[in-house]
């Protein structure tokens, strides 16, 4: 899918993963700091300058022509090493600028070694040559200086031919000049915040999953019916199987309680006008929340006075018995292998209005149930008793009992998550509905990081129960469920 990549694309990545760039940039310029304060030798430097001109009268011409010979004196000084002496280290003891090399060669300074500390430069286009001494010992560099000055003017006296060379400055003890400590932390500080930042870009660019409405609905010829915002919870309760109490202090959105509202009204719009009053809702592949989407659907749809039944028809991995605290005794697959009646097996008034028939337990042959006569009477009979009736089916891509049922239902509601379902298998599983004539009663993007997002709604409602999702025997994170004061009759757990 080609993605868009602007100003709220940018503001949006930076806003998801700004503790990840922060913390990468810190470390980066906290070693940064170290490594340069205690790892790396201190650079000390001296600097001293002598003026190159011509013999004679001065003149603008031959001020101009300084320029000239300085710059040709740079060159010298750079390619020759001839002003460095073989004999003595340049040492300035009292008048005296003579020191035996030998007591000092111990120590490294031999003549490559003074060479490759010296920098030339001509200063601002005049004929000052100044010459920069650079080291690890600020004593040193000042010696060495002192001599040089001497032993530089004499070099250039003779070999530049018609020259004056004159001392202009002693060196100095050396002031530190490197490492450049906090100009290198700075930079460590912002190349970790941009590489950070960039490595976050590219996955989002390289992402192929769901996330974006807009590119949702210009990439699928499907109605898009809403976004079902992720709740946060707190750790409190947390556990590895679903919860089996609809009691706590689960807090749910505003913008999740409007979301199933919406796709209640839509819903309610455009059933009237298909063949029957009964829909599916599933999902291209596991732990997409098809399960989550028909528990919170359903209560939503009862809720507004209309008799409700929702059947588990997923017989390969049930959830919804877990969902809403039933036994899973009887059910869905009891009544096509003509083992009980729907009467026997339908758990009345789970929430009113709203009516249970699990899966029962898992038959061997899903699909050659939800292909025989007996899903034929059973859906003949309930679309008369109910005012609305879903199945919650199996995944799309993934097994074909979704698409054995579509020939005989007003349709299906596709459910995709956040961040895990590719585009590829969303367009899969719509083909494979096309594929045998079924209709797409809409599509919903489930778990949407809000933060992600610039959604900005007024929080006014909390809700008093909370679930867990699971699918398949893994558990999901904790939220809240949509609506205010449902409870469970749990001595209504086997009808």
């Amino acid at each position: 899918m080609g993605k868009t990549f602007g100003i709220s694309e940018i503001l949006a990545i930076l806003k998801r993963h700004w503790v990840w760039v922060l913390a990468v940039a810190l470390i980066l310029g906290v070693v940064t700091l170290g490594f340069f304060s205690f790892s790396v030798e201190k650079t000390y430097t001296s600097t001293i300058a002598v003026y190159i001109c011509s013999t004679g009268e001065i003149t603008h011409s031959n001020a101009l022509m300084s320029q000239e010979v300085a710059g040709s004196a740079v060159v010298l000084l750079t390619m020759s090493d001839d002003y460095i002496s073989d004999n003595y280290l340049p040492i300035k003891e009292g008048e005296t600028i003579r020191t035996e090399f030998s007591d000092y060669a111990a120590k490294g300074y031999g003549k490559e070694k003074i060479k490759s500390m010296l920098e030339f430069t001509v200063v601002n286009n005049t004929g000052v040559i100044r010459v920069a001494i650079n080291g690890a010992d600020k004593e040193m560099t000042k010696d060495i200086g002192n001599s040089l000055r001497d032993s530089i003017c004499q070099y250039l006296k003779g070999t530049i031919v018609g020259t004056e060379v004159k001392p202009v400055t002693s060196a100095k003890t050396g002031v530190v000049t490197g490492p450049a400590v906090f100009r290198n932390t700075a930079i460590a500080f912002v190349l970790g915040a941009l590489i950070t930042y960039a490595v976050f870009a590219i996955m989002y660019i390289l992402d192929n999953t769901i996330k974006d409405e807009e590119t949702f609905k210009s990439a699928f010829d499907v109605p898009f019916l809403g976004e079902i915002p992720r709740i946060a919870q707190g750790t409190k309760g947390n556990s590895k199987k679903p919860s089996t109490s609809y009691s706590g202090g689960g807090a749910a959105s505003f913008r999740f309680v409007e979301t199933f509202k919406s796709i209640r009204t839509a819903l309610f719009y455009v059933l009237p006008t298909m063949k029957n009053n009964i829909f599916a809702i599933s999902s291209p592949g596991e732990r997409e929340g098809k399960s989550t989407i028909t528990f919170n659907l359903s209560a939503s749809m009862a809720e507004a006075n209309v008799r409700v039944l929702v059947i588990d028809a997923d017989m390969r991995k049930p959830t919804i018995a877990k969902y809403f605290c039933l036994e899973n005794k009887t059910g869905l697959s009891k009544i096509l292998s003509r083992q009980c009646t729907f009467e026997d097996a339908v758990n009345k008034n789970v929430v009113p209005n709203l009516d249970i028939l699990t899966s029962g337990p898992i038959p061997p042959n899903p699909s050659e149930l939800l292909s025989g006569e007996a899903i034929d009477q059973l859906l003949s009979y309930v679309k008369d008793k109910y005012d609305y009736v879903i199945i919650d089916t199996a995944p799309i891509n993934i097994v074909t009992d979704s698409l054995l049922l579509l020939n005989k239902i007003a349709g299906i509601v596709v459910v995709s998550r956040y961040g895990t379902t590719p585009y590829n298998e969303m367009q899969k599983a719509i083909d494979s509905i096309s594929s045998v004539n079924g209709t797409v009663l809409g599509s919903v993007i489930n778990d949407v990081i809000i933060a992600d997002k610039a959604y900005s709604y007024k929080k006014g409602y909390k809700y008093t129960y909370k679930y867990s999702y699971s699918y398949g025997g893994h558990s999901d994170r904790k939220v809240a469920t949509t609506f205010q004061n449902i409870g469970i009759d749990k001595s209504n757990t086997n009808k």
